[in-house]
């Protein structure tokens, strides 16, 4: 999540007034990032390109990694009827396969399931 915060950050940069609009809070905790989405009613259950997106663990019972969203390719029903969204993703703190701790950035695709608690905070709407 910091990197999160820091690409953010970066590409929100005004040189000129040397600060950045940026809206998203500085934190390396996708828990605490959901909190903040949450309460400006910006956490969606359905991606776009560009939001970030926040994995949800049901066995911790809460968001374990985060990530920009870089496409959606496609929306899909899984066998059980639950819908789930394909879509490459850029996260921080991970592996070539998507392990949690990894020691790189990764370019992935995942399938994200609001069902099973996944959401997506659409950063463009904050104000």
């Amino acid at each position: 999540m910091a990197l999160v915060y820091h690409w953010g950050y970066w590409s929100q940069f005004d040189y000129r007034a040397d600060a950045s609009s940026w809206p998203l809070i500085p934190t390396a905790e996708p828990e605490a990032l959901a909190e903040f989405a949450r309460a400006r009613g910006v956490l969606a259950a359905a991606p776009c390109d560009g939001d970030v997106f926040l994995q949800y663990s049901p066995r911790r019972s809460e968001f374990v990694r985060g990530g920009v969203i870089a496409h959606v390719y496609m929306d899909e029903e899984r066998s059980e009827g639950a819908p789930y969204y394909e879509a490459v993703v850029l996260e921080g703190n991970s592996n070539t396969s998507g392990e949690l701790g990894g020691p790189r950035v990764a370019r992935l695709v995942r399938r994200l399931c609001p069902s099973l608690g996944d959401r997506f905070i659409r950063w463009t709407e904050l104000q």
